[in-house]
C-alpha cells in the first residue's frame, strides 16, 4: 500500500483498534498459477492481543463462495480494512487554494491461511465472531438463542480459517499536510455533511488529532 510516512499509523495498539472498529474486510488471494485474483468481503477479528507478524485473525466463508475453495493452508492473501472516506472540497480551505482530494483511513493486512477443520472448530469461530460484534450492541444477543437444528444446518456450509499474519500497513490520510486551520475547516465542513460517512469521517478526524 502506499503509505507516505507522514500519513502511517504506527502505533501497535491504534492498529489493533482500527481492525477492531472496522471488521468488514476485503480479503482477496491471487493463484500462485495465474489467474485472475478472487475478492471476499467478509468480517475479520483479531485472535491475539496485537496486530503484529505471527498474530492471528479469524474468519469464515461460505462453502458455495468460489473463493472457498482456493483457500487452502499456507496460500497467501491480504486483508484490506477500511474506515470511513470522504471527498474533500479546496472551497473549504481558509488559507488559499489548492486541488480537491479525499480522506479515508486504511489497513492491509498480509498473511497466509491456516484452515480450522470440523463442525466444532466452524461453531467456534462463528461463536467468536458473534460475540465480538454483539459485545457492541447495546444488548449483546447470544448465538445459542437460535435454534439448534438451524446451527447444525449451517456448520456444513461454512468454512473457518485463521490467517497468519506476515505484515501490517496502516494509514490515515486526514489532511495532514495543510494547516491547522485548514483541517479544523475541513472537519467542520464534513461534520456539517447530510452523508453519514462524512459525518462519520470528521468524527475519526477529531479524535485524530485530538490523541
Amino acid at each position: 500500500m502506499y503509505a507516505p510516512a507522514r500519513y502511517r499509523i504506527e502505533e501497535a495498539a491504534r492498529r489493533a483498534a482500527f481492525v477492531d472498529a472496522h471488521g468488514f474486510a476485503m480479503l482477496v488471494d491471487v493463484p500462485p498459477q495465474g489467474g485472475a485474483p478472487l475478492a471476499s468481503h467478509l468480517p475479520l477479528l483479531r485472535l491475539d492481543d496485537g496486530l503484529a507478524p505471527g498474530d492471528r485473525l479469524l474468519g469464515h466463508i461460505a462453502c458455495v463462495n468460489p473463493q472457498a475453495a482456493r483457500l487452502r493452508d499456507g496460500v497467501p492473501v491480504l486483508a484490506v480494512f477500511t474506515g470511513p472516506d470522504g471527498y474533500v472540497s479546496p472551497a473549504w480551505y481558509v488559507t488559499g487554494v489548492d486541488a480537491p482530494t479525499w480522506n479515508y483511513s486504511a489497513l492491509h493486512v498480509t498473511g497466509h491461511i491456516r484452515l480450522l477443520t470440523g463442525l466444532d472448530a466452524n461453531r467456534a469461530a462463528l461463536a467468536r465472531t458473534v460475540a465480538h460484534f454483539e459485545a457492541q450492541q447495546p444488548g449483546p444477543w447470544p448465538l445459542d438463542q437460535l435454534n439448534e437444528a438451524d446451527i447444525q444446518a449451517m456448520l456444513p456450509r461454512i468454512q473457518a480459517f485463521e490467517i497468519v499474519i506476515q505484515t501490517v500497513e496502516a494509514l490515515a490520510k486526514f489532511s495532514q499536510e495543510r494547516p491547522e486551520a485548514d483541517r479544523a475547516a475541513v472537519i467542520r465542513a464534513l461534520a456539517e455533511s447530510p452523508r453519514d460517512e462524512d459525518r462519520a469521517l470528521a468524527a475519526e478526524m477529531a479524535a485524530h488529532y485530538r490523541q
